[in-house]
């Protein structure tokens, strides 16, 4: 799926109400606050979905598959996303939580650092 697919799907989720227009606004926005996030070494954690992570790649030795001879590669940072365990499949109930199997539509997603549903963490 493209970004143009994706918001497609959005505008089409809306009924029209909203123009294909405002939701690409809309995409293009959350995007730029998912690298933002990152950025600064936050995560996003989304409820039922996933958490977007920044992962820290220790440098290593690899090889040159033409000639076989051995390439430094250098540490390295890139966004990663944790899925939930189980995604919803297609024709199937709703999201669930996967914890406790109640469904989550509706909820609130949580972005930041540590917070977490008791009130404990970082954020507090």
């Amino acid at each position: 799926m493209t970004k143009a697919d994706l918001v497609e799907q959005v505008a089409d989720v809306t009924g029209r109400r909203v123009t294909k227009r405002d939701c690409g606004l809309v995409v293009d926005a959350f995007l730029d606050a998912v690298k933002e996030t990152l950025a600064r070494g936050d995560y996003i954690e989304i409820r039922g979905f996933g958490t977007f992570k920044v992962r820290h790649r220790k440098a290593r030795t690899a090889r040159n598959p033409k000639t076989g001879e051995p390439v430094e590669v250098p540490t390295a940072c890139c966004a990663g996303l944790q899925a939930v365990e189980s995604l919803p499949q297609p024709g199937g109930p709703g999201l669930r939580n996967v914890r406790g199997g109640r469904a989550i539509r509706g909820r609130r997603w949580a972005i930041g650092p540590g917070r977490r549903r008791d009130g404990a963490g970082a954020g507090s």
